[in-house]
């Protein structure tokens, strides 16, 4: 089910600012986006896998959990969900796009982000509700508000070869490549950290690459940063700031790196402070 609470166009979380044609009218989001749950089946666990699934007209993206250089990833509250005690989602890779000179991360046409849902009471039924915040983007940027609700089923269903597709497109474990443990180095700043890591990764099929890293801490604001090539070595570096001022750490053994490239993207948990 899908109820659009409200729309408003926000420069502040525009990807570039807002072009003369922004000011013609709010865009008809019913013959732009389309939001659902799918149902999904429940796993041998008890756990249920579903997926959210974003369609979205030509020329319109949507957003990575991280996006890039601007813009508005998705934002969930299952507050109001029955039988279920947290969910996790299981992101496949994303795109790198240029838009207005930035890079953002993000999935044009389409996004299916299959989720694990993670029941209270396993055995029991799920009613997954959400109130869900994301933003679109083609020459303006349109964040919307969106109501959820599905009964997820018990066997899997019309929408499970969606959802595998998409679960065959999340990142490939630097583990079950047998890759070394990335070389980090974190200096402290006076606003917080710059962070650099080594990466010992053969060359990817395309050239594009970019390494993007996400610490464990809440409210801490990663820069896009730089990624380069050396052979058969990826040189990474970006700078971390707290959202509110006071000193804080970083725990390296809980760093998250993301390889994204056109045609791979590596999962690494952890690196090794020189």
């Amino acid at each position: 089910m899908l109820t659009l609470n409200s729309l408003i166009l926000a420069a502040a979380t525009s990807l570039a600012a807002m072009s003369a044609n922004a000011t013609e009218g709010i865009p008809d989001l019913s013959k732009i986006v389309k939001v659902s749950l799918l149902k999904g089946w429940q796993l041998e666990n008890g756990d249920h896998i579903g997926a959210l699934r974003v369609t979205l007209a030509s020329g319109w993206k949507t957003y990575w959990r991280l996006s890039g250089d601007s813009g508005l990833p998705p934002v969930f509250d299952w507050s109001n969900s029955v039988n279920l005690d947290h969910v996790s989602y299981l992101w496949p890779r994303p795109e790198i796009l240029e838009a207005n000179g930035i890079t953002i991360l993000g999935y044009r046409h389409e996004l299916v982000l299959p989720i694990l849902f993670h029941p209270a009471s396993p055995g029991q039924a799920i009613s997954a509700r959400a109130e869900l915040e994301l933003g679109i983007c083609r020459d303006v940027c349109v964040p919307v508000q969106v109501n959820l609700e599905q009964e997820l089923d018990q066997e899997p269903g019309a929408d499970r070869l969606l959802i595998d597709l998409a679960l065959a497109e999340r990142p490939i474990e630097a583990a079950d490549l047998g890759m070394p443990e990335p070389e980090c180095t974190i200096i402290a700043t006076d606003q917080g950290y710059r962070l650099s890591a080594r990466l010992h990764l053969p060359a990817s099929v395309t050239q594009r690459e970019m390494v993007v890293f996400e610490p464990a801490e809440p409210d801490i604001w990663v820069t896009a940063g730089t990624t380069r090539r050396q052979g058969e070595t990826l040189l990474a570096e970006t700078t971390l700031t707290k959202f509110f001022s006071g000193p804080f750490t970083i725990n390296p053994n809980h760093l998250r790196l993301t390889v994204l490239g056109d045609d791979r993207a590596i999962a690494i948990t952890g690196c090794k402070v020189n």
